[in-house]
């Protein structure tokens, strides 16, 4: 592939040169000094692109003519001012390294505490959960996909990603197939490669984004060609990095504090309102899908009986105990969404779900919690809960009614726990 620049690439990169006064002021000198790196490194990456020989207009294989890599208004403080996600991020990034047909494939990556441990099945519902890798996107060619769901634990070694990590520096390796199972089986991305069978074979290169000393981030970056121009799209991914390390680390913490609003506290879990979002989110698939709709309501049973025999530390402890049961039932439910609603309430979202399914759901989780001892205390009866489901559409006809009337079940359920404290009663 030849690589050229037309007559106004050449001047731009050649600035004329200028006498300094060895008598100027030191502060002028510095000025003269960042001026002039400004010049020659802005005018080396701004306009630097694959052209055909004699031609003016960049090249693209898949799609022809194609607008510069980099316009006038993308600089770095453009994109500091204007990026309002991480997905405009990586655009600009994109934008900037890709031209011609290099890079084959790039992937943008964060590394997460996320706030819950199960997200290879659903974004880990219990614990503060230990740091991973999540992929964000990729891109083949000129087609970028978001991924979603997709998390690669640190003690995967021989995963290239991580080993970036303990590097802390980048890392090259000749093979795709130490990205990991992941890269291969993840739907969207076998979607991405099938036209491409080039980007599946390439070398990659990966570079960590640091803040406060740890990685935040990685890009990845594949090329068919080892040459000169990889080398400069390489150094310039490196030159800006501390910038984009910056801006990444401000989206990833309001992520967070997003998602913190939606959690309880004590448990990880979903609360009230992300109960809720959960459930707009899910009726509007069962909608547009046409799929079934099941909610599940679980109540503890003499939860308040524990607090006041062992107080309340301990109380906090056998709930998180007891969430973690239900999580458990639901190992094998990667869609179902576990949330707390409040006190001793716990709520289960259940797509694509029948409401025979979910009241199977409900009684394993019953069986779950008689053989739950609180955290091997003395002197306690099994825990016992009590579980209520809804479904749409073989319970409630319309789905705005799917919440009133788990909530109104709740009535059910007090009856029913009554119903257990006059059976124990007259057993005694």
């Amino acid at each position: 592939m030849d690589v050229e620049f037309d007559e106004a690439d050449r001047l731009a990169a050649t600035p004329a040169l200028q006498v300094v006064n060895p008598a100027q002021p030191p502060s002028a000198v510095r000025d003269f000094l960042r001026g002039m790196w400004g010049k020659c490194f802005g005018a080396l990456t701004a306009d630097l692109r694959v052209r055909p020989k004699g031609g003016d207009t960049p090249f693209n294989p898949a799609k022809g003519a194609m607008p510069a890599v980099v316009g006038a208004d993308e600089s770095m403080k453009t994109l500091l001012v204007k990026a309002k996600s991480l997905e405009d991020v990586w655009t600009f990034i994109v934008r900037r390294v890709r031209s011609g047909s290099e890079p084959k494939v790039m992937i943008f990556s964060t590394v997460s505490s996320s706030v819950l441990p199960s997200q290879q099945a659903q974004h880990q519902r219990l614990g503060q959960g230990t740091p991973q890798i999540e992929p964000r996107f990729l891109t083949v060619d000129n087609h970028t996909v978001p991924l979603h769901g997709v998390a690669i634990a640190l003690a995967d070694t021989d995963n290239h990603l991580v080993q970036t990590l303990h590097r802390q520096d980048t890392t090259f390796t000749q093979q795709m197939a130490s990205l990991g199972d992941w890269f291969f089986d993840n739907t969207l991305v076998r979607h991405a490669l099938a036209e491409s069978v080039d980007a599946v074979n390439c070398p990659l290169f990966t570079i960590p984004l640091m803040a406060n000393g740890h990685p935040i981030a990685t890009i990845s970056v594949g090329f068919g060609e080892l040459d000169t121009m990889t080398q400069a799209k390489l150094s310039y991914i490196y030159a800006m990095r501390d910038q984009l390390a910056q801006l990444v680390w401000n989206m990833l913490l309001e992520e967070r504090l997003a998602q913190q609003a939606l959690r309880d506290p004590l448990t990880g879990l979903y609360n009230f309102t992300g109960f809720y979002t959960q459930l707009a989110r899910c009726q509007q698939h069962a909608t547009d899908q046409t799929t079934p709709l099941s909610l599940l309501r679980v109540n503890f049973n003499d939860l308040m009986g524990y607090n006041l025999s062992y107080g309340v530390v301990q109380g906090d402890l056998a709930l998180q105990g007891m969430a973690q049961c239900v999580d458990e039932v639901l190992a094998d439910q990667p869609e179902a969404v576990l949330a707390r609603l409040g006190g001793d309430e716990l709520g289960i979202i259940l797509p694509h779900t029948s409401l025979a399914l979910a009241q199977n759901l409900g009684r394993q989780i019953e069986v779950a919690f008689e053989l739950y001892d609180y955290g091997g205390r003395p002197h306690m009866p099994p825990a016992q809960c009590l579980c209520h489901a809804v479904n749409w559409p073989e319970t409630v006809p319309q789905l705005s009614q799917l919440l009133p009337t788990l909530k109104h079940g709740k009535q059910m359920l007090v009856a029913r726990r009554y119903a257990e404290k006059d059976k124990l009663l007259s057993r005694r």
